[in-house]
């Protein structure tokens, strides 16, 4: 899906639309979003190839997920960081 995303358009555009959905849900302190959308973007950067930017939002995603016992999606972000190693 992420490499789907990037191939239809230019980085600037997707990097975007998917920072400014994470500042409002920073602003509205929507920490399930929030952490959902870190996780979203750091698939996509490291479809991109941009595999540190994409640990530092596992690990924002990963902090949040477990501080809300959110297990199931703390699952999946740990999953993805170890295929990041």
């Amino acid at each position: 899906m992420a490499e789907a995303l990037i191939a239809l358009g230019a980085p600037t555009q997707w990097q975007h639309e998917i920072l400014e959905a994470i500042r409002i849900q920073q602003d509205a302190e929507a920490l399930p979003e929030l952490a959902r959308s870190y996780l979203s973007y750091a698939h996509l950067l490291a479809a991109a190839g941009d595999i540190q930017p994409a640990r530092v939002h596992l690990a924002q995603a990963i902090d949040i997920f477990g501080r809300m016992g959110m297990d199931r999606d703390l699952g999946r972000a740990e999953q993805v960081l170890r295929q990041l190693a």
